[in-house]
């Protein structure tokens, strides 16, 4: 018993929805809006293409510090087309004060939010916030927990699930959905997909994604605000870290965001510039992304290109071993700012 499902993106522009659904039985599908202001232009032809194969379709938004711009976004592109949504929180999404009162501002304008997606490694670096406070209006936590990063077929992969995984009750938010890889492969699809498992009938799916626990009040923003955060998530007691106001938290997380987000692009204008030498040297461009901080963006490296890229990128991370092994942090140190 239990439903297959994806959650997809902007990344698999080339997907033929309908086909892959259809072929792979995949019951429901889970289609990103927004991450941010960026809009994932492909959203509503994507629905469109799962609903055609019959599966539940739900939108979900990609959370970042500029919460109220966020929600707004992916309001804009869900119209009334859908009645809930799910908040997307991990990494750059800012911390529990985003995260709930992205929730009120979903609430506020009708929407449900059945289900939240917070991985166990963001929620404690965030400081492990409680988050019993979204149990009134989330009905489930749709987990992600990865075995490996090695492309596997659906049973493949699910086979590799070990039991306990699903004995995550924070804030009494049971697992509802679990995604259990992010290298997923389909038939009628040759690249990544996320993999998703509910372990119950289509008739209860329905339901959990109808709307959340009915149990409980939801506290209001002026109550959150009231609220202190704690910071400081990774040190410590969490009984003895400092607090600040909600005001302060959200103002600080909207910077870092805008930070953050210069930053991206900057790293995004010496990515093309590298990529744009003709012919590009594997090893070469394997010690300028490690040197400034872009190993992160391989997924922007063309197809023909990523596995020699991904074989240079390790051999160069073993010679950087040897190099500290042998204590010549010198040469090191020079080579990563090119003298």
């Amino acid at each position: 018993m239990g439903l297959r499902g994806i959650d997809i993106s902007n990344h698999q522009s080339a997907m033929d929805v309908e086909r892959v659904v259809r072929e792979n039985d995949i019951e429901f599908v889970f289609i990103l809006t927004n991450d941010g202001t960026f809009v994932n232009v492909h959203f509503h032809a994507q629905a469109d293409a799962a609903e055609r194969a019959g599966a539940i379709v739900l939108p979900y938004v990609y959370l970042r510090p500029n919460w109220a711009q966020t929600i707004d976004v992916h309001l804009s592109v869900v119209g009334d087309r859908y009645g809930a949504s799910i908040v997307d929180v991990e990494e750059g999404s800012g911390g529990w004060a985003e995260t709930y009162a992205a929730h009120q501002r979903l609430w506020a304008a009708g929407q449900r939010t059945p289900l939240v997606y917070f991985p166990n490694f963001y929620w404690q670096r965030v400081g492990s916030p409680d988050l019993s406070p979204l149990k009134s209006g989330v009905g489930g936590h749709w987990k992600s927990w990865y075995a490996d990063s090695d492309p596997r077929s659906f049973d493949d992969a699910l086979s590799r699930v070990p039991g306990y995984v699903w004995n995550d009750n924070r804030g009494g938010i049971p697992v509802s959905i679990l995604q259990f890889t992010g290298t997923g492969r389909l038939s009628g699809y040759g690249s990544n997909v996320d993999l998703n498992f509910f372990p119950g009938t289509r008739t209860e799916l329905a339901a959990l994604l109808g709307g959340g626990n009915e149990d409980g009040d939801m506290p209001s923003l002026d109550d959150l605000k009231k609220m202190p955060i704690k910071l400081h998530p990774d040190e410590g007691d969490p009984d003895q870290r400092p607090e600040a106001p909600f005001e302060e938290v959200v103002s600080f997380g909207n910077k870092a965001a805008w930070r953050a987000a210069d930053t991206a692009v900057a790293n995004g204008i010496k990515l093309d510039a590298l990529l744009g030498r003709d012919p590009v040297d594997e090893a070469e461009l394997a010690r300028q992304l490690l040197a400034q901080g872009l190993n992160s963006q391989l997924g922007r490296i063309p197809d023909d290109q990523f596995a020699a890229l991904v074989r240079a990128i390790a051999n160069e991370n073993d010679r950087r071993d040897r190099l500290r092994a042998n204590a010549d942090l010198g040469k090191l140190e020079a080579e990563e700012h090119g003298q």
